[in-house]
C-alpha cells in the first residue's frame, strides 16, 4: 500500500495525535465532511500555526490554575481546546497532512511568539478563538460531538499528573473573560 493509503496515514498520525485526535481525522475524512465544507479554511498553514500556538499558550496556563484549584479555569480550558481541535481538523481537510511540517511551523510559532508583546499575543488569542467559534457553530451535530470528545481526552491528559508544559510558550491571559485574581 502506499504511504497515503489512510491506513497508513491513520497510524502515523495515531503515534503523535493520539486516539482522539486520529480519530477525528479519520472520521471527518471519511465521511468528506469537515469544517471546510462550512467555512472553508481558517487561514494559511503558518497562520494557523500561530493560532494554535497561541491557543495552546492560554491553554497551559489555565492547566495552571485548575491544579491550583480555580474551577472556572476547567471550562475555559475545554474551551480552548475545542478551539485548537477546530483548528487543526481544518486545517487537515484544507490538505495540510504533511505531520513533520506541521510541527515544525508550531514550532517555529512558538519561538516567534516568546518575542512578542502581550497585547499582541492577546489580540491574536481572540481573532483565532472567533474563528474558532465561528467554526464549530456552523458545524454539525456529528462534528461537534467529534470536537468536544477531543478536547475532553486532551483536558483530561492535561490534567494528568505527569503532564508538561510546552518549553517556551508564553502565557496569554484573556483578562477581558476572566475574573482579576488578588
Amino acid at each position: 500500500m502506499p504511504a497515503s493509503h489512510p491506513k497508513h496515514l491513520g497510524s502515523r498520525l495515531g503515534r503523535s495525535l493520539g486516539t482522539a485526535c486520529r480519530t477525528l481525522v479519520w472520521l471527518t475524512a471519511c465521511l468528506g465532511s469537515g469544517f471546510g465544507a462550512h467555512a472553508g479554511p481558517v487561514a494559511a498553514p503558518d497562520a494557523a500555526a500561530d493560532c494554535v500556538a497561541v491557543i495552546e499558550s492560554r491553554a497551559e496556563s489555565l492547566v495552571e490554575r485548575v491544579r491550583s484549584g480555580d474551577g472556572t479555569a476547567r471550562i475555559a480550558l475545554r474551551a480552548e481546546l475545542e478551539h485548537a481541535a477546530v483548528l487543526i481538523g481544518d486545517q487537515y481537510i484544507a490538505g495540510a497532512r504533511d505531520e513533520d511540517a506541521a510541527r515544525a511551523r508550531l514550532e517555529r510559532s512558538r519561538k516567534d511568539q516568546q518575542s512578542w508583546p502581550e497585547e499582541r499575543r492577546e489580540a491574536l488569542h481572540r481573532q483565532c478563538s472567533q474563528a474558532a467559534a465561528g467554526m464549530l457553530g456552523s458545524a454539525n451535530k456529528f462534528e461537534r460531538f467529534v470536537v468536544r470528545r477531543v478536547a475532553a481526552k486532551r483536558t483530561e491528559r492535561m490534567l494528568a499528573p505527569g503532564h508538561r508544559a510546552v518549553a517556551g510558550t508564553p502565557p496569554v491571559t484573556n483578562r477581558a473573560s476572566e475574573p482579576q485574581r488578588r
